[in-house]
């Protein structure tokens, strides 16, 4: 799996009527740092996220401040992206790690969800 698609299969679970307008949003504020994706406070000056290959991942974790919803997926113009929660997306290969970082993440996220990275 690639860095997009999981990107995509994150927008069309939250999303799942119009998910497009998420997938650029993701893709233009997370930080990639090797084992995780984590947003910006606003657009990314260099552009989008790079893609990359990721291996077979089984599972995705989403962890924010608040529930998703369209009205935080905001630009306020061509330039700019507010950012109106924290989010943090982790990959995991097997279920049981994914639900062992779920200790590192409450706390610092109100809400988690994990689900199957291949849609059924």
């Amino acid at each position: 799996m690639r860095l997009y698609e999981m990107l995509e299969r994150v927008s069309e679970v939250v999303y799942q009527d119009n998910p497009s307008p998420l997938l650029t949003y993701l893709k233009n504020i997370l930080d990639d740092d090797g084992c995780f994706l984590r947003s910006r406070y606003g657009r990314r000056h260099e552009g989008e996220v790079a893609d990359r290959e990721l291996g077979e991942v089984g599972f995705i974790m989403v962890a924010s401040n608040m529930p998703f919803s369209p009205k935080h997926v905001q630009f306020k113009s061509i330039e700019t992206i507010q950012v109106t929660y924290k989010v943090q997306i982790g990959w995991f290969y097997e279920l049981e790690d994914a639900i062992d970082s779920i200790s590192l993440y409450w706390g610092l996220f109100e809400y988690i969800s994990i689900f199957e990275a291949r849609s059924r």
